[in-house]
């Protein structure tokens, strides 16, 4: 969802762009478009994507978007990282793969 959205911004440029082109140019030839142009539609169609798209679009991954609980998820964070650690301390080589 948030590839398509950023797709059709930038689509909608570049049809723009080619329509404007158009009306100077009297061949297809004559029609370019730089790359400069479009790193600059890429910058404004990512712009474009809005916050309530990538949200939505996670939400229906599966993944929950839960704003009010930020230093709990960090707390797991910080226990998963020490476990890691504790286990990486080992001197068993086979653990440390796992």
């Amino acid at each position: 969802g948030v590839i398509h959205s950023f797709k059709c911004y930038y689509r909608q440029k570049l049809v723009k762009h080619i329509i404007a082109q158009c009306t100077l140019a009297q061949t297809a030839d004559q029609i370019s478009i730089t790359v400069l142009d479009a790193i600059k539609w890429i910058d404004l169609s990512w712009k474009s994507v809005t916050e309530n798209t990538i949200k939505n679009c996670f939400r229906a991954a599966g993944f929950i978007c839960s704003s009010s609980t930020p230093s709990s998820s960090m707390t797991n964070m910080n226990i998963i990282i020490e476990t890691d650690i504790e286990s990486n301390n080992s001197d068993n080589p086979l653990q440390q793969l796992e």
